[in-house]
């Protein structure tokens, strides 16, 4: 019986990185889809591993790029595309006051995640969360799935997990959790009606 919901954050509850290329695009003249590769890769994983800091990152992007444009425009563009995921606080909030047991597992760097906290506060719906940067392991890894339930104290077949990320669905079915693939708030809130947690 699923008495325990953990939740992605990146494009689930809050938007991300992803979309911040078109920001950019305005900005450098560079169409989004070509910006979009350079923010990926191994400098991100670095990021969210905890192993350098937003300016480095962003410093080691505009080093390989050449793009005209400072770390600081670049922190700012990214602060300025976080924005929260129409409808999922509210999910969120109803399977709360139907008493499930509520977790956040996310890939992340430190600096964003605070920002976040500080302007969305969306930390305070769950029972527990767990961030990359503080494990310095991303999801496909598996480990930081046990670690978190560890955390709560339940067992992985009692957990539902939602991502965006259809790779990250697989160490969770993995280790025994039912999973749902998240593509937008209508079709998260019908599934979980279907399986009667909503």
């Amino acid at each position: 019986m699923i008495n325990t919901i953990i939740f992605d954050l990146g494009e689930v509850y809050i938007n991300g990185l992803k979309g911040v290329e078109y920001l950019l695009e305005k900005e450098l003249g560079i169409r989004a889809e070509e910006i979009y590769p350079h923010t990926q890769g191994p400098d991100l994983i670095a990021f969210f591993y905890g192993e350098i800091t937003e300016v480095e990152y962003w410093k080691r992007v505009i080093s390989k790029t050449g793009w005209k444009i400072s770390v600081e425009r670049l922190k700012e563009l990214v602060r300025l595309n976080f924005t929260e995921v129409d409808g999922t606080e509210d999910i969120i909030k109803s399977l709360k006051k139907r008493g499930y047991r509520l977790g956040l597992l996310s890939d992340h760097g430190k600096e964003w995640i605070e920002h976040c906290k500080d302007k969305f506060g969306f930390h305070k719906l769950f029972h527990s969360t767990l961030f990359s940067f503080e494990i310095a392991m991303i999801k496909v890894q598996k480990k930081g799935f046990k670690i978190l339930i560890d955390k709560m104290n339940v067992l992985p077949e009692n957990c539902l997990f939602i991502d965006d990320n259809p790779k990250n669905l697989v160490p969770a079915k993995e280790i025994g959790m039912r999973t749902i693939l998240f593509n937008d708030v209508k079709k998260l809130e019908k599934e979980l009606k279907d399986i009667n947690l909503l």
